[in-house]
């Protein structure tokens, strides 16, 4: 009996420690604010490491803990799952699904 009880107070104790750490895509940079005043201008300049779509746009920051919205310190490094955006008049923009900060 005192094994088993062993055996689950152990159990209990190593279990919720194994987590899966997520797998991100690609490594990115979001190095600053895209001012100009065009349609389809706006939003941040985001450079992808390790991707064919090496300079890309995203219309908002993704929420990272750590930083601030309002007044972003740029530059912001970054894990991100992405895809294009579709529905976007710019064709460099795309859409972050996941991040999580360096």
């Amino acid at each position: 009996m005192k094994r088993v009880l062993f055996a689950l107070i152990v159990a209990a104790m190593v279990l919720p420690s194994c987590k899966k750490k997520p797998v991100y895509m690609n490594s990115a940079t979001i190095t600053g604010i895209d001012n100009a005043t065009c349609a389809c201008c706006g939003g941040y300049y985001i450079t992808i490491h390790g991707s064919t779509e090496q300079a890309a746009k995203i219309a908002a920051l993704p929420e990272l803990d750590g930083v601030n919205p309002t007044y972003p310190v740029f530059p912001i490094e970054l894990y991100m799952n992405w895809h294009k955006d579709a529905g976007s008049c710019n064709p460099s923009e795309i859409i972050i699904d996941q991040a999580q900060k360096k």
